[in-house]
């Protein structure tokens, strides 16, 4: 469970640096109300979830839910649209970090660029010859994270000025609606979890508490940077739009203190970025090989057993993102805005199977509806951006209609 908050936390420090772009950095008082009002919305979705590993734990995870709620196409038409996420959003994590080394040493956008191609290479390479990184590794990571955020939230606590909150919001709630869909892919990811529900000795009595005791670490940490870096005023800065962290630490401690989060926050983007690689390489795979998608992606590496047609496409994809990028410098909070879209979308089809399957379990029916509601107002917030997801949903549906189910052999020695 704990490897799976690198998501929140890398996405975390990267939503926050380029938060500003929305207006001016008199907004970011308003980032916020934003950053409260989700996590406030994120505890029924994460006790519905919490809900579902401990009633009905499976390896599948919330796929598994969607299918016994609206059928095997209808879940496939989701997955699909899941993996149309993947070529945007983990460049853009790359990105993230690329910039943290760019912000602090005044790097070109060509070399930001190789620095996020670079990560991503070595990842892809990683996953090609079968190398994992070591659990106490990455839980040392996760450690040094939670260290990092604690220590520039007393870092800032010096600098807290309670006149950087007036006006509070000088763009109105039209403008808070506006940043929360881009803000919402940091929250991204409890759906991962549910997944390991099956492997607790005990989910129905460990499950939910470990899940609940999470979202609570999670929002403390969230809200509490969030106060700091918005009551300490370090938005004022002419860096603050791509750095903000590393000058709160930096006023307090000096520029080598500055220098050292920079570098944690490269090596929390690249474990994200890694992550995220591994995971959907295997469930494009799983997908290939049940016949959803061309079979080409269910190759596996003569040697290693790895996945290496997934791998291929997903670089070759990267690549093209990355260009992209490189070429025509787009707001990253606006390419944000594809992935999260589809990620709010997939929480609206989760909520909507719990509202449908625990039609006699109380609260929990009560927790999916209220999810549901809230998702689906978060979805119709990203206004014209919502088309991505349906049609990608779309194109998934279509697939699932004219592709049959194989038998293949098992991915497990893959994981």
């Amino acid at each position: 469970m704990v490897r799976c908050r690198f998501k929140y936390w890398s996405c975390c420090w990267g939503k926050y640096s380029y938060s500003s772009r929305f207006d001016s950095y008199d907004c970011w008082t308003r980032l916020y109300a934003i950053w409260l009002g989700i996590a406030i919305v994120t505890f029924p979705i994460v006790f519905t979830l919490g809900s579902f590993g401990r009633i009905i734990p499976n390896a599948g995870g919330v796929l598994s839910y969607i299918t016994r709620a609206f059928g095997t196409r209808f879940t496939r038409a989701v997955s699909f649209a899941l993996l149309g996420s993947v070529p945007i959003g983990t460049p853009i994590v790359a990105l993230i970090g690329a910039n943290y080394l760019g912000g602090f040493f005044s790097l070109s956008p060509l070399i930001i660029t190789l620095i996020a191609f670079l990560m991503i290479f070595i990842s892809l390479l990683l996953n090609a010859v079968g190398l994992k990184i070591a659990a106490r590794a990455q839980i040392s990571v996760v450690c040094m994270v939670i260290t990092f955020i604690l220590f520039s939230m007393f870092s800032g606590l010096p600098f807290i000025n309670k006149e950087e909150f007036t006006p509070f919001l000088p763009m109105g709630w039209g403008a808070v609606g506006y940043a929360m869909v881009p803000i919402f892919f940091s929250f991204c990811g409890w759906e991962m979890i549910t997944s390991l529900a099956e492997e607790y000795k005990n989910p129905e009595r460990n499950f939910f508490p470990s899940l609940l005791t999470a979202a609570i670490i999670i929002t403390i940490l969230y809200v509490g940077v969030s106060f700091v870096t918005v009551a300490s005023g370090v938005y004022h800065s002419s860096k603050a739009m791509m750095d903000p962290f590393s000058i709160l630490i930096g006023q307090a401690f000096g520029k080598e203190s500055a220098f050292v989060v920079t570098i944690l926050a490269v090596l929390m983007a690249f474990m994200t970025t890694h992550i995220n690689i591994t995971g959907f390489s295997r469930l494009i795979y799983a997908q290939a090989r049940s016949g959803n998608l061309p079979s080409c992606l269910s190759s596996l590496h003569e040697k290693y057993k790895t996945p290496i047609g997934a791998l291929w496409s997903l670089g070759g994809l990267f690549v093209m993102t990355l260009l992209t990028q490189f070429i025509f410098q787009f707001d990253l909070i606006e390419l944000i805005k594809l992935p999260s879209t589809v990620f709010v979308f997939s929480y609206v089809v989760i909520m909507a199977a719990g509202v449908k399957l625990f039609k006699k379990q109380k609260w929990v029916w009560v927790s999916s509806f209220i999810s549901l509601i809230m998702c689906l107002f978060i979805l119709l917030l990203s206004t014209y951006v919502m088309i991505f997801p349906l049609i990608l949903f779309f194109i998934g549906w279509v697939l699932g209609k004219s592709r049959h189910t194989k038998n293949n052999p098992s991915l497990n020695d893959l994981m």
